[in-house]
């Protein structure tokens, strides 16, 4: 079942995307909650189109939406840690999968002064609420251990697929 459904989701975001543009797209197959299936994490090569991790819940693909190259995890540990932005506004999402849907079940968000001779002002919120940076870092390391979380694109570098190896990758796992 999960492999014919990532195999039809894998040909509906192909449709979407002219063919050189899809050319760019990175693919894993990654244990996040440390099931039998593995999740499917799709980066879309830019910035504007971002990623998508994908789980298998039984019947369909659920997808989270993420910045582009911004995810890390803990193998098996069922969390998963966006972190991204741009232009002075970033943020911080920590997800989980529970039955076969994602939760973000932790978020911050820091703003940081781009123009220049204000690089020093920032502001820190967790869950709505301002608070200071160290205590947005502990907030941050409460949800998911930041030093042992992988990133994707160093940690499973060796394993990257494109569009013709992930379909082989899904087949033969």
């Amino acid at each position: 079942g999960w492999k014919q459904a990532y195999l039809a989701h894998i040909e509906d975001r192909r449709t979407r995307f002219p063919e050189n543009v899809w050319e760019e797209v990175d693919f894993y197959l990654l244990d996040i909650n440390g099931d039998e299936i593995p999740e499917l994490y799709i980066n879309y090569g830019s910035t504007a189109a971002g990623s998508e991790l994908c789980t298998y819940n039984g019947k369909e693909v659920k997808s989270a939406y993420m910045w582009e190259s911004g995810l890390s995890y803990i193998k098996g540990a069922n969390k998963a840690w966006d972190a991204g932005g741009h232009q002075g506004v970033y943020h911080d999402i920590v997800y989980t999968i529970k039955d076969g849907e994602f939760y973000g079940i932790a978020k911050g968000e820091n703003t940081q002064d781009i123009r220049e001779g204000h690089e020093d002002e920032k502001t820190f919120t967790w869950d709505g609420q301002s608070v200071s940076e160290d205590e947005y870092q502990e907030k941050l390391n409460s949800f998911i251990d930041t030093e042992q979380a992988v990133w994707v694109y160093e940690a499973e570098k060796e394993s990257v697929c494109d569009c013709n190896t992930i379909i082989n990758a899904i087949n033969q796992y």
